[in-house]
């Protein structure tokens, strides 16, 4: 299943100075887990711009359609970027 989606970078370096940076996933809900059957400890596959990129996934209370992000992946156009996200 591929569905639209929006990206939204929520990354301020002032947050993060002089922490170690261990946000490499993207937050989703429960039901974009269950509509894309993604798989405990698995990856989401996630492509905008003309690339693609393999991200680890959490589960989150975010809104439907929605991937949040404290972390540049180099697929953003901004603070939201439409995405199309896959298994």
């Amino acid at each position: 299943m591929v569905a639209k989606q929006a990206l939204i970078d929520v990354y301020n370096p002032f947050m993060w100075f002089n922490l170690a940076d261990d946000n490499d996933f993207v937050e989703v809900n429960m039901n974009m887990v269950r509509a894309l059957k993604l798989l405990k400890g698995g990856y989401i596959k996630i492509k905008s711009n003309g690339s693609s990129l393999e991200k680890r996934f959490r589960v989150a209370a975010v809104q439907d359609n929605v991937l949040l992000t404290g972390r540049k992946f180099g697929i953003e156009k901004g603070i939201m970027t439409p995405v199309e996200v896959s298994r």
